[in-house]
């Protein structure tokens, strides 16, 4: 019986968190450039995979930005960006192969400049991965006492 509950207890958890919204964030940097420009960015996608809400930010460029894209790991790009910083927007209806790229921490943001046309700060996005502590596990063992 109790197996059961925590069977039917684990899906449900499950189930809950499958319906969440996804967030993924990256730390921009000048890792293939000596820039000492540094930024940071955030993606979430919506939990009814209809877009991706993004906002970026950066300082210290070397020179003006001239583009800004979403990349694929392979080289595409899979969504250009607007210029500036900070880039607030959506991503209007991603691709089935963006959201697998993008949930397999395949994607990264590239801030282009006129000193560094192919990229001069870039950074992959990850999954947020969030702690679980003892008083979670706590509070869900209590629910099948």
């Amino acid at each position: 019986m109790r197996i059961r509950c925590l069977l039917i207890g684990t899906l449900l958890l499950i189930s809950a968190t499958a319906h969440a919204d996804e967030v993924l964030t990256a730390h921009i940097w000048g890792f293939k450039t000596s820039s000492m420009a540094t930024g940071t960015a955030t993606f979430t996608l919506r939990s009814d995979l209809s877009a991706i809400d993004f906002v970026i930010t950066y300082e210290n460029l070397s020179s003006p930005e001239v583009l800004a894209h979403v990349h694929r790991a392979s080289g595409p790009v899979a969504h250009t960006l607007p210029l500036g910083t900070p880039k607030e927007g959506t991503w209007l209806a991603p691709t089935t192969q963006d959201i697998a790229e993008l949930r397999s921490e395949e994607l990264y943001v590239n801030i282009h400049s006129e000193y560094y046309p192919t990229g001069e700060i870039r950074g992959t996005l990850m999954r947020q991965v969030l702690p679980v502590t003892t008083s979670t596990w706590g509070a869900i063992k209590a629910l099948y006492r």
